[in-house]
């Protein structure tokens, strides 16, 4: 898992502005959080079974149609 804390710096976005989509994440499933391991007061993202097929289409979709395109 990533924590939350290097999404939001590669996002380079503020907490605030992460919490309406991620939650959205979380309500349906697409994304675990659990605490991280080496640091219990952080927080780790991954993506769960659905998360991970939804993740795979559209991955495909995108090599899909940059392959069309070169």
């Amino acid at each position: 898992g990533q924590r939350v804390s290097d999404l939001l710096a590669t996002l380079g976005i503020s907490k605030q502005a992460l919490n309406a989509p991620l939650r959205q994440l979380l309500d349906t499933h697409l994304v675990i959080m659990t605490t991280d391991e080496q640091d219990r007061r952080a927080r780790c993202l991954s993506l769960s079974e659905d998360g991970a097929a939804l993740e795979a289409r559209l991955s495909q979709t995108q090599r899909e149609v940059l392959a069309q395109v070169f």
